[in-house]
C-alpha cells in the first residue's frame, strides 16, 4: 500500500508517494489523475488529492492566509 499526496501541476500532477512508514519517498509526475485512482480503486494506494476549492472568490482564501501565517517568510 502507497500513500500518495497529488497536487496539480503544468505537466499533470505531481505525486509524493511513500509506503506507510514513510521510510521511502518518491516523486513522479503522470499526465492524467486517473492513473493513480486506478492504484486506489485496487487497493494499492490511498490518495490526498491537493484541490483548491472556490478560486473563483475574490481575495485571499482563509486557509492560504492562515498558512502564511503558520509558516512564514520565506517558506
Amino acid at each position: 500500500m502507497r500513500l500518495c499526496g497529488i497536487d496539480g501541476c503544468r505537466a499533470g500532477w505531481v505525486i509524493a508517494s511513500s509506503d506507510p512508514r514513510l521510510s521511502a519517498l518518491e516523486f513522479r509526475i503522470i499526465p492524467a489523475l486517473r492513473d493513480a485512482v486506478r492504484e486506489a480503486a485496487a487497493g494499492r494506494a490511498v490518495l490526498a488529492v491537493d484541490i483548491p476549492i472556490d478560486l473563483a472568490a475574490p481575495g485571499p482564501r482563509a486557509a492560504d492566509l492562515e498558512a502564511r501565517r503558520l509558516l512564514g517568510v520565506p517558506r
